[in-house]
């Protein structure tokens, strides 16, 4: 094998064009193990950090398959498992529920600030790095002292990257036939479970296979080759898999934000396709896991992990409100968004002159 895929591929010209800007852009031949017996062609995967591409791609033709990974998308689920996790294994350490909400608002802030450059994202992106960066760092050192705390943050990661590619792997394997029959039936009835038959989400039933494909063969995959216990990867996946379709989601929503002072309107997720896909996907592949257990070997490592206790759509929804911290650190994070997103303020001049006026006794709120 060569260390670049073929250059005179148009998919390859197409892919590295759009994404060749970002600030990660590497590629490679990913290990997807006994997971793709089915296909003959190479697969190749472009490793990105893109923020304004919330998105995975799988594209194939006669002579290779080609995955965008995009590490983002699994950062950003990433954060969200582990703080689910630690909120199992490390009980009372945190307010876990406003860790999360604000690890989520982050990353509603910066969605927002890639396409409108607004003073409240840029407030609430100093205001993570004020109040909840540290605190994210200490709940990983925290985890990582634990018995297997390494390979437990190491298991989170693996789970979201075989579950990502995979799904796009399993657009194939959908397009092609494989596997559809034995998993039809299954999530035909979670689809009716959720949304009922009549629903009008279109394309949820491809969707709803890859996910599915995804969850189920990155289970199979790391219990066997790492002896987790099925029942915790399925937790954790599932969990992971709503973190990752949140991401989009938030795209979707700081796409439709127009005003830099209102704040966004919330989203139920009953009658939305992602929240649908969410859903679906946890009931069909818990009726999977009880059902595939000839795929499935006894786990070496104990691990007890339930799924999504933190309640992740209830803070999303709560993060997309972008709700302020009444404090000081709230009022000081908007002192600075507005020197640097309002020229007319005077830049750094306006936080000294604020910075000037504080007393113990003096509210900056009021000058704001």
């Amino acid at each position: 094998m060569t260390d670049q895929p073929p250059k005179e591929s148009l998919q390859v010209q197409r892919i590295e064009t759009r994404y060749r800007n970002a600030p990660h852009f590497n590629w490679y031949q990913p290990d997807l193990g006994q997971l793709t017996e089915f296909i003959q062609q190479p697969i190749w995967t472009l490793s990105t950090w893109s923020p304004e591409h919330v998105e995975m791609i799988g594209s194939h033709s006669s002579d290779m398959i080609l995955l965008v990974d995009n590490t983002y998308v699994g950062s950003f689920a990433f954060n969200a498992v582990k703080i689910e996790i630690a909120s199992q294994l490390l009980p009372g350490e945190e307010n876990y529920q406003e860790l999360l909400t604000g690890n989520l608002k982050k990353f509603v802030a910066e969605q927002i600030w890639l396409h409108h450059k607004s003073t409240n994202s840029a407030r609430f992106i100093i205001e993570y790095l004020y109040e909840f960066n540290g605190r994210n760092r200490e709940l990983d050192r925290k985890l990582r002292a634990l018995p297997d705390g390494h390979d437990i943050i190491q298991m989170i990661a693996n789970v979201i990257t075989f579950m990502l590619l995979l799904h796009e792997v399993g657009h194939i394997a959908y397009s092609r036939g494989h596997y559809r029959s034995a998993t039809a039936k299954d999530i035909s009835a979670a689809i009716n479970q959720v949304v009922g038959p009549n629903h009008t989400h279109e394309r949820l039933e491809e969707e709803a296979f890859c996910d599915f494909f995804g969850l189920v063969n990155s289970i199979i995959e790391l219990n066997r080759t790492e002896g987790w216990p099925a029942e915790s990867l399925c937790n954790v996946a599932t969990t992971a898999l709503t973190a990752a379709l949140l991401c989009v989601q938030t795209k979707e929503i700081a796409l439709k934000y127009h005003s830099a002072d209102e704040p966004l309107i919330s989203m139920s997720p009953a009658n939305n396709l992602f929240m649908a896909r969410s859903q679906v996907a946890e009931v069909a592949i818990n009726q999977a896991v009880k059902t595939e257990n000839e795929h499935l070997v006894t786990p070496s490592r104990s691990l007890n992990i339930f799924a999504d206790t933190l309640d992740i759509k209830k803070c999303w929804m709560e993060a997309c409100n972008m709700p302020c911290l009444d404090d000081e650190v709230s009022n000081l994070s908007l002192l600075l968004a507005q020197a640097f997103c309002e020229p007319e303020r005077g830049g750094f001049d306006h936080v000294v002159r604020k910075l000037n006026l504080l007393s113990p006794l003096h509210d900056l709120s009021k000058e704001l």
